[in-house]
């Protein structure tokens, strides 16, 4: 064999072995992407989240309405003024919005899907999984990444123009 074709050949196993390497490592930053589901978890009963009496959306939300509304029901993306409180499925408390205007594509996934057919005045306790909030992010103060929130959610309605 030539000097030439056993550099060669050194060459293309040294490279196999480094792609090889790197296949096996993680080069994420974040934590695993374990999405939640809420239908087999099991939650605080103070949050009084029955999910096998709660409607399913499409892609994954579970709702219930406590108070139904009247008027002109969400449809898009408009602006609304909204207040709410988000828990952990344990009931720990880890946001309190007052009454505050928001576009609802502003809103995390799960929130947009659930408000779809809300009236103003109405009040809907939401059960979102992590997939359709906020995943496996590590960045929002107080929430575990693959964490399922629950929501008591009031739409106060359309902001005055």
């Amino acid at each position: 064999m030539s000097h030439a074709h056993t550099a060669t050949v050194i060459r293309r196993v040294l490279f196999a072995f480094a792609v090889a390497s790197l296949a096996g490592c993680d080069l994420s930053t974040g934590v695993e992407d374990q999405p939640t589901d809420p239908a087999t978890e099991t939650f605080a009963p103070g949050l009084k989240v029955n999910i096998t009496t709660m409607t399913k959306t499409v892609a994954g939300t579970y709702y219930q309405d406590l108070k139904v509304g009247s008027g002109v029901p969400v449809s898009g993306l408009p602006d609304v003024v909204v207040s709410y409180l988000v828990y952990l499925k344990d009931a720990t408390l880890v946001a309190s919005v007052p009454s505050t205007t928001k576009n609802l594509g502003a809103l995390i996934p799960g929130i947009r899907d659930a408000m779809q057919g809300m009236t103003p005045g109405g009040e809907r306790l939401i059960v979102v999984p992590s997939a359709l909030a906020y995943g496996n992010a590590n960045t929002v103060t107080g929430i575990p990444p693959n964490s399922t929130l629950v929501f008591d959610f009031v739409f106060v309605g359309y902001p005055i123009q």
